[in-house]
């Protein structure tokens, strides 16, 4: 198993507020970078595609509020991937965020895609604050 992280983030909201928007499946668009196609969504499941990674099929496995989000492949994924949303509360007004992917990666799909992934999850950290 490969375990990607993001860079830890600070957002300038609550954990129960960062929590909230996490929790709902539909608002991981607002993060995505525009290399993403065919996105569809409920509120606890998504699907969409990364040029040369392929299709990622998701849905929420586990929500210990307000903290951990836990989502895992399914359907169409071309690789088995649990994907967490990690929140620390900082004060009442700010919390740290880390994202992390563990994926079934063979040794060659490891070599390609860490550095593309490991990029795409500081994409989506980032992007959180901006669009609370």
């Amino acid at each position: 198993m490969t375990r990607i992280q993001s860079k830890k983030q600070k957002v300038n909201r609550g954990e129960k507020k960062v929590y909230a928007f996490l929790s709902n499946l539909n608002n991981l668009q607002k993060l995505m970078p525009p290399a993403i196609k065919n996105w569809t969504s409920t509120s606890e499941s998504c699907r969409f595609e990364i040029d040369k990674m392929g299709i990622f099929d998701m849905c929420f496995v586990e929500k210990t509020p307000p903290s951990l989000l836990k989502i895992g492949s399914q359907g169409q994924s071309k690789f088995a991937f649990t994907f967490f949303f990690q929140i620390k509360e900082i004060d009442n007004s700010s919390s740290a965020v880390l994202f992390t992917l563990d994926a079934d990666l063979n040794m060659m799909l490891r070599m390609i895609a860490k550095d593309p992934l490991t990029n795409f999850l500081n994409q989506l950290v980032e992007r959180i604050e901006e669009n609370l």
